[in-house]
């Protein structure tokens, strides 16, 4: 668990999965009381946070008014997905975070980093996805499905 004072302004780093730096975000942080601060980035334009070279971002907490408690955040992403009536697919990931905001002292120095290993569990955002003789491998799938001739000969064992 890492500390930092309630009152303090400080910087985490998202390390975000592969294929999601280019969709929009939204994460909503709060600490136990009713305050919530929000980094984002929609449309192209970053609130409270910019986009490193490695592809992870810095989220800056500067002046963000929240209280002592266990830091938590959801991670909201919109993917384009033709499947859903407005074209977009809204996945929500809530996370506890290992940073602790106090009244006491904190490390006020320590880089903080949170990684978002949840979001690269979902298939759906895979690059890359499985495939057999190019059918992708998603649901039930037959050999035939997948083009896979399968000849099977009846095999006898003496004294059987």
């Amino acid at each position: 668990m890492k500390y930092k004072n309630y009152e303090s302004d400080f910087v985490v780093r998202m390390t975000l999965p592969k294929g999601v730096d280019a969709s929009d975000f939204l994460v909503e942080f709060s600490s136990g009381g009713l305050a919530r601060y929000i980094a984002s980035r929609i449309g192209g334009v970053f609130t409270n946070c910019a986009m490193n070279a490695d592809g992870s971002i810095n989220v800056v907490f500067d002046k963000h008014q929240l209280q002592p408690g266990q830091l938590r955040f959801k991670f909201i992403l919109s993917v384009i997905n033709s499947a859903m009536p407005d074209g977009v697919q809204r996945i929500v990931v809530p996370q506890l975070c290992d940073i602790m905001l106090t009244q006491g002292k904190g490390n006020e120095l320590e880089q903080v980093d949170i990684d978002l290993i949840a979001l690269a569990n979902d298939y759906n955002l895979l690059q890359n996805k499985p495939q057999v003789n190019g059918v992708e491998l998603l649901g039930d799938k037959t050999t035939k499905m997948l083009g896979i001739q399968c000849d099977i000969t009846a095999v006898t064992v003496d004294g059987f």
